[in-house]
C-alpha cells in the first residue's frame, strides 16, 4: 500500500518539477496519506525507506526551494519534513547515511538557513495566519535537524562545528514551544512525546545547558 501511494504521488526524477507545479493537490493529498500510514508504524516506515522515500522527499523540497512561502509550498515543505522525521525516527541510524555526504550535510545547513529566513520574515509580518505558518515551519525544521543529529554522529559533529552553543540552546527552546503547541492540538502520542523529549534533551546536552 505504501509503495503504491509512493508510485502514485512521485514521478520519475526527470519530471519532479512538473509533479510539484502541475499536480500540487495530488501531491499534498498523497503526502498526507503517507504520513498517516507512517504514524507510529515501523513497517510502513521501513517500506517507505526501502523505496527511497527520503531521497524523493528531498527532491520535492529542492524543487520547491523558491516556493517555501507560497501556501502550497508551505504545505509540501512541512509534509515532506514530517515524513522524513518519521522515517528517521522509526528506522534509526542507518536511515541517516545518505544525509552524511558533504552535499546532504550542506542540505541540513540549508534547512537551518531557511529557518533563519522564516524567522526574519516573521519579524516583519504581523498577520496572525502567516505567523502561525512560519512558527510551524520553524518547528518542523528544528525537529528534523535534531532527529538527524541524534541518530548520526557525523551530522551531529558537523552541526556542532557550524553552530554556536547559544544557537543550539535556542533550538531546544523552539522545540519545547512547538511541542507545547502540538500537545494542545492532541498530537501527543507516547512515541511522539518521547521523540520530542529526547531531541530537546540532546540539544541541551550538546549546548552545555542540560
Amino acid at each position: 500500500m505504501t509503495k503504491f501511494i509512493m508510485e502514485l504521488v512521485f514521478e520519475t526524477s526527470e519530471s519532479k518539477k512538473k509533479c510539484v507545479h502541475d499536480r500540487e493537490v495530488v501531491l499534498v493529498l498523497g503526502l498526507k496519506v503517507l504520513l498517516n500510514l507512517l504514524h507510529c508504524n515501523e513497517n510502513s516506515a521501513e517500506c517507505l525507506y526501502a523505496v527511497n522515500g527520503l531521497e524523493m522527499c528531498m527532491n520535492v523540497m529542492r524543487a520547491f526551494d523558491n516556493h517555501v512561502f507560497d501556501s502550497s509550498g508551505f504545505d509540501i515543505l512541512v509534509l515532506c519534513i514530517s515524513l522524513m522525521v518519521s522515517i528517521v525516527e522509526q528506522v534509526g541510524e542507518r536511515s541517516t547515511i545518505q544525509f552524511e555526504s558533504s552535499n546532504d550535510v550542506q542540505l541540513v545547513w540549508k534547512l537551518k538557513e531557511m529557518m533563519e529566513t522564516v524567522k526574519e520574515r516573521e519579524r516583519n509580518d504581523i498577520q496572525i495566519g502567516d505567523h502561525m505558518e512560519r512558527s510551524i515551519c520553524i518547528g518542523y525544521l528544528v525537529l528534523f535537524i535534531g532527529v538527524l543529529m541524534r541518530y548520526s554522529f557525523k551530522i551531529n559533529e558537523s552541526m556542532k562545528k557550524m553552530m554556536l552553543s547559544n544557537d543550539i540552546l535556542k533550538m531546544a527552546e523552539i522545540l519545547e514551544e512547538f511541542f507545547a503547541f502540538q500537545d494542545e492540538l492532541g498530537i501527543n502520542a507516547p512515541q511522539i512525546k518521547a521523540m520530542y523529549e529526547e531531541t530537546i534533551a540532546h540539544f541541551r546536552e550538546i549546548s552545555g545547558n542540560e
